[in-house]
């Protein structure tokens, strides 16, 4: 893992927040891949995985309008509104599964941050940066 060059301030606010996790949820059907892969990918590679996974992998939304280059977290918590709408309006029949992930990944290098959803509009208007001031204003 490349660090961000401020990674000790990044850890010191982690700390400072108490922030425990990075949050990341998926449809239960994708999770026997992730574990047999020892990773979540982001869609741009999931066809990289080994064939025995690709029938299991399932991605919450049809269509994105983020890069899917990106994955995806949330901080401490997931986005319940996101996945409540997963669940109740697009995937009646799923089940959801909640993922912690090391908020260590917060200071590697290629990290990004938004101050919205990474999928709306305003995310794309104010921007989606690597900074540690962005990072403080989420």
């Amino acid at each position: 893992m490349e660090l961000k060059s401020d990674h000790a301030q990044f850890q010191a606010e982690i700390e400072q927040r108490g922030i425990q996790s990075l949050v990341h949820f998926t449809r239960l059907e994708s999770v026997t891949a992730i574990v047999g892969e020892r990773r979540i990918l982001p869609r741009n590679q999931l066809h990289n995985i080994a064939f025995e996974w690709q029938e299991l992998i399932t991605p919450n939304a049809p269509q994105r309008y983020d890069n899917p280059k990106n994955l995806n977290t949330s901080i401490t918590h997931p986005n319940v509104w996101l996945v409540n709408t997963f669940r109740d309006k697009w995937y009646p029949a799923s089940r959801f599964c909640i993922i912690g992930i090391d908020p260590k990944y917060i200071y590697e290098k290629r990290t990004t941050f938004a101050i919205t959803n990474a999928t709306y509009p305003s995310a794309r208007e104010f921007g989606i940066k690597g900074d540690l001031q962005t990072f403080r204003s989420i």
